[in-house]
């Protein structure tokens, strides 16, 4: 059975960062197999976590959202975490060891300077939805790397980033819809894609988990 809730808790950004980079570092002790596979779909996980929730701090400062150097930071981040993701399932989990020591950087790099409020991702937790399957959903839609790729809070922030690194496109904006639930809109800033808006031959990717 499960039972609906909304579990919110508020904690430091930087102590989370420092729990994901301990379980970046504890896949160098892994060899290859179904079980290394599902401890590095776990961090990317936890750090689409955080990448989202500074997202809403950076949009709960400014009532918009836009693509700030920090949210551009963490985008790239999870770009990254989501080819590792891509190299481990393409291989039939064939690779062993340690993610790229530069993604590592990128994650200490991060700006976590906020309390930020998380909760756990209901698709992963109880619908079981995996982000692999929006690496093979992505490959066989045709798009390609001149793709804008928008993902929609929560839970497609992390989505557009397993979208990205499977076109090959850039890091993924991310969006919060707000108000009522039955007429939800987004406050966003359009010069955060305005690159893509001038460009006549650009494709668009909106992502998320779908209805539920």
């Amino acid at each position: 059975m499960i039972v609906y809730g909304d579990h919110r808790q508020t904690e430091s950004a930087e102590q989370l960062r420092e729990a994901a980079n301990e379980m970046a570092e504890s896949l160098d002790r892994m060899s290859h197999g179904v079980q290394r596979h599902a401890a590095l779909v776990g961090l990317f996980i936890s750090v689409s976590e955080l990448v989202q929730a500074l997202a809403d701090v950076d949009f709960q400062t400014s009532g918009i959202d836009i693509f700030s150097p920090r949210q551009q930071q963490g985008a790239r981040l999870l770009v990254g975490l989501a080819a590792e993701v891509a190299k481990s399932w393409q291989s039939g989990f064939g690779v062993g060891g340690g993610i790229d020591p530069g993604l590592l950087k990128q994650l200490a790099g991060l700006d976590c300077k906020a309390e930020v409020v998380t909760g756990s991702a209901e698709g992963y937790a109880h619908y079981a939805l995996y982000p692999e399957s929006y690496l093979d959903a992505a490959q066989k839609s045709g798009l390609d790397a001149n793709t804008c790729v928008i993902g929609v809070r929560s839970i497609g922030l992390g989505l557009a980033a397993m979208v990205a690194a499977s076109i090959g496109a850039p890091a993924p904006f991310s969006v919060r819809p707000i108000g009522h639930p039955f007429r939800r809109y987004i406050n966003a800033d359009p010069q955060s894609i305005a690159t893509w808006m001038n460009n006549p031959s650009a494709r668009f990717a909106v992502v998320d988990e779908g209805p539920g």
